[in-house]
């Protein structure tokens, strides 16, 4: 049975990232840095695992260096409901790594040290027919 899109859209999670609010924004996640000793997370956290300072909330780059990656071509984890195959990556932006889907799942068309765009977009729909809006990242365009 094909899902139906409602058209409705929820988060992947609340408080990751900030949608643009126009075409010409860009999304930013939303991470933290600490008062005291600069260390920077993602996801936002009050206190610093660090020094366990105070944090305030900073908007992340939308552009990282891609670390890691690997493609899915079989089963997926319980509860995913997107296409197959899939890129999952690890992407360092602003000191921290950040794992989660990549648009792209050609291994040979991806690089260790490539630049990687954030992008903020469906990635499904769910058993009610919600879009389902995470995060994940592009390789950018040479």
């Amino acid at each position: 049975m094909e899902k139906k899109d409602s058209g409705k859209e929820i988060l992947v999670g609340e408080g990751l990232f900030v949608r643009p609010k126009s075409p010409s924004e860009e999304p930013h996640l939303i991470g933290s840095k600490c008062k005291n000793c600069a260390e920077v997370t993602f996801p936002k956290q009050p206190w610093c695992a660090n020094c366990g300072g105070e944090a305030e909330e900073l908007l992340l780059s939308t552009i990282g260096k891609l670390y890691s990656f690997s493609n899915v071509n079989n089963a997926p984890p319980e509860g995913y409901k997107g296409p197959i195959p899939y890129g999952v990556g690890s992407v360092e932006v602003d000191g921290v790594r950040v794992m989660c889907n990549i648009t792209e799942h050609d291994p040979g068309k991806l690089k260790i040290g490539m630049e990687m765009q954030l992008v903020v977009d469906s990635l499904f729909v769910d058993d009610d027919g919600n879009k389902v809006i995470g995060l994940m990242f592009r390789p950018v365009s040479n």
